[in-house]
């Protein structure tokens, strides 16, 4: 559900109609934007009508889908209740002498809580912010308006964080992390606009959730596959951020690990070229940083899946002490258990008889192992041994 939010936040799904239980919409960007919908029956008996390669494969609801659904019960909700549900409100007397209680979210950029101020804030950032091509400083206008309705916003949470403590109008000129956290506090902002005051402007939606972007992976000769990313509308901003062009919508792409950041800072400038043993490697994380389709010969067959590995143990000691090193194996390759060291090195190993068929680390089978050697008194004393003590509890063990 957390992906389908990414899709409907980024702009990426809209709905065509909705009649007599079917939604029907399109979803997603570039190659990878599927005509998709929902057949719902019952609560019981729901029907996807995605086109995506992995709704065909699996009849499974997929995020396109779910994202159609959700732009649909959006349309139909009652009016969205006061951004102050951010966190707690403790509203100051007057101006913003409140200073923003905690930090809330799931990821390392989090959203502070909200505070109230007499008068409402707009916000307008560069006309670059939309052709993806703002750099440092990140110079934005804060508008400030006393008159009318009161605001209770991330945004007065975050000015009040860096010690503006009376609501007003003043320009910004930000970096790095304070950049990072400010774009983070727009989020849902309901007055976001590209451009200025008193000129030519234009309103951004910030989203809140970060969004998967749309990956391509083709096959290519020689064990190689072609990444690219998919579509035309999205635009890198700044760091994480990127912008939709055709929805006007400012996002934050989910790339949490430096192995994925640096793949899409390659992938900004061309196409990439990596081997299936590194896309078998890394294919979990894709899956969390981006909506990953594969394409071409061979690549239907992909797959990666835990090690069918076989244990041995090694025994050295006496009747009061026994050590034991355990070690997995598969064919040629083995290593040693618990140890994790040589993990990297190793994994992904390639099935004897498949060139795209690969093996990742079975660590509930080794944890299982582990436990039954355990449960007759071993105890792991170093990263690749583990002790029984006790001559009762070695006599038990050889039984």
């Amino acid at each position: 559900m957390k992906a389908a939010r990414g899709l409907a936040d980024a702009g990426m799904a809209a709905v065509s109609s909705a009649e007599a239980g079917v939604v029907r919409g399109v979803a997603g960007s570039g190659k990878m934007k599927f005509t998709t919908g929902l057949r719902i029956r019952s609560s019981s008996d729901v029907e996807n009508l995605c086109t995506c390669p992995n709704a065909r494969r699996s009849g499974q609801i997929c995020e396109h889908a779910l994202a159609v659904a959700l732009m649909q019960a959006r349309s139909k909700a009652a009016p969205a209740r006061p951004v102050a549900q951010l966190g707690r409100v403790n509203p100051p007397a007057a101006g913003l002498a409140a200073r923003p209680e905690s930090f809330q979210g799931e990821t390392a950029m989090l959203r502070p809580a909200a505070v109230t101020v007499p008068g409402q804030f707009s916000i307008y950032l560069p006309e670059t912010v939309s052709q993806g091509q703002t750099r440092e400083p990140f110079g934005v206008f804060v508008k400030f308006e006393a008159a009318g309705e009161v605001e209770t916003s991330a945004l007065a949470a975050w000015l009040a964080g860096q010690g503006v403590k009376q609501a007003q109008s003043l320009p910004l000129s930000l970096r790095g992390e304070t950049l990072s956290s400010f774009l983070q506090a727009l989020s849902d902002h309901p007055r976001v606009f590209v451009g200025t005051p008193n000129g030519k402007k234009r309103p951004l939606k910030v989203a809140a959730e970060p969004v998967r972007l749309p990956l391509a992976v083709e096959s290519a000769p020689g064990q190689t596959v072609r990444l690219q990313l998919a579509g035309n509308a999205q635009r890198p901003v700044w760091g994480p951020w990127w912008v939709c062009q055709e929805t006007g919508v400012l996002f934050r792409h989910q790339s949490n690990h430096p192995e994925i950041s640096k793949l899409t800072a390659e992938l900004i400038q061309n196409v990439t070229i990596k081997s299936l043993h590194w896309l078998a490697g890394q294919g979990e994380r894709l899956a969390e940083c981006f909506q990953v389709e594969l394409y071409g010969d061979g690549l239907e067959r992909f797959h990666v899946s835990p090690v069918p590995c076989e244990f041995e143990v090694h025994l050295e000691g006496s009747l009061q002490s026994v050590e034991a090193r355990v070690w997995a194996s598969y064919g040629s390759n083995r290593w040693s258990v618990p140890n994790k060291i040589k993990e990297q090195i190793l994994f992904p190993i390639q099935d004897q008889n498949s060139e795209f068929t690969f093996y990742v680390r079975n660590i509930n089978e080794e944890s299982r192992f582990l436990e039954f050697l355990e449960r007759f008194g071993f105890e792991i004393v170093t990263i690749d041994s583990l002790r029984l003590d006790g001559e009762g509890n070695i006599l038990r063990f050889y039984a």
